[in-house]
């Protein structure tokens, strides 16, 4: 699972569970692409998306 938290720029990802707030965890590449219907979470789609690009450390 990943965490990511919302910052001032928007949804980032938080690597080490360390950052304040609640934040929203997803559990794998395909709940990062559910998670753009949900209007809930405005922005959080494109930042997992941007994290799964760029990072190594896959969401299985």
């Amino acid at each position: 699972m990943r965490r990511f938290t919302r910052a001032s720029g928007g949804w980032v990802a938080d690597r080490g569970s360390r950052q304040p707030g609640r934040g929203a965890y997803l559990c794998s590449a395909k709940c990062a692409e559910r998670v753009a219907k949900n209007k809930r979470y405005p922005g959080l789609a494109a930042s997992a998306a941007e994290f799964l690009k760029t990072s190594s450390d896959m969401l299985n």
